[in-house]
């Protein structure tokens, strides 16, 4: 997340000498087949190309959702033959987060970029970075080793992972701009074309998924 501001923060430094924006507000992310929402908030900056076209970025953080239990997905065996049972199936619980980092061009129809109402749409180059979570239920790990996918797990409270991921996407919106600010709405679509799972951990997540959608409110401050 650190990393996220201090591209976002470069990038205002960047546009220091234009015109550019500041926008904050609340966001979400609707990963396909997946039930629920992922709710969070964004920061963004943006620089004024001119009246009708931008360069935007825009970090997006959403907390960890968590999935139903499922059992037996993980799995402790015993550490000698002599444990009974020597097999056992655990509960255990998913969680995911997602920290998105957007790069586009945005085109305005109508008034414009900064006055009135209007309309704007445009594509982005998006990285997403995952953080996967398993919580497993307690057990006896004196006289049980616990395994994923066939990988030993040394400790229950290290059942972690990362998924970096990189998607082009779509997307569009409304505005209308006051004497306080511009207030915003958009939405859109990005498709993952690669994904790198730091361990086994990660590539068993049965949250990730490549094709997401984002609705975003916020509102947004010019400087000139």
């Amino acid at each position: 997340m650190k990393y996220s501001l201090f591209l976002l923060s470069a990038l205002i430094v960047f546009c220091s000498k234009a015109q550019f924006s500041v926008s904050v507000g609340p966001s979400m992310i609707k990963s396909f087949g997946i039930s629920g929402i992922f709710p969070g908030f964004h920061v963004g900056g943006e620089y004024a190309k001119d009246d009708q076209s931008s360069l935007f970025a825009r970090v997006s953080f959403m907390p960890s959702k968590q999935n139903t239990p499922e059992t037996g997905f993980m799995i402790a065996t015993g550490k000698t033959f002599d444990v009974n049972p020597y097999s056992i199936q655990l509960e255990s619980t998913e969680k995911i987060n997602y920290t998105a980092i957007e790069i586009g061009r945005r085109y305005y129809f109508g008034n414009g970029l900064d006055y009135g109402f209007g309309f704007f749409g445009g594509s982005n180059l998006c990285f997403v970075f995952n953080k996967v979570k398993y919580e497993v239920q307690d057990f006896d790990e004196n006289n049980y080793d616990l395994f994923i996918n066939a990988e030993q797990i040394s400790d229950r409270d290290k059942a972690i992972g990362n998924i970096f991921g990189f998607s082009f996407g779509l997307n569009a919106g409304i505005k209308n701009n006051f004497t306080f600010g511009t207030l915003y709405l958009d939405g859109g679509m990005n498709y993952a074309i690669y994904a790198l799972p730091s361990n086994t951990i990660a590539s068993t997540s049965t949250m990730y998924r490549q094709l997401f959608f984002s609705v975003n409110i916020g509102i947004k401050k010019d400087f000139y």
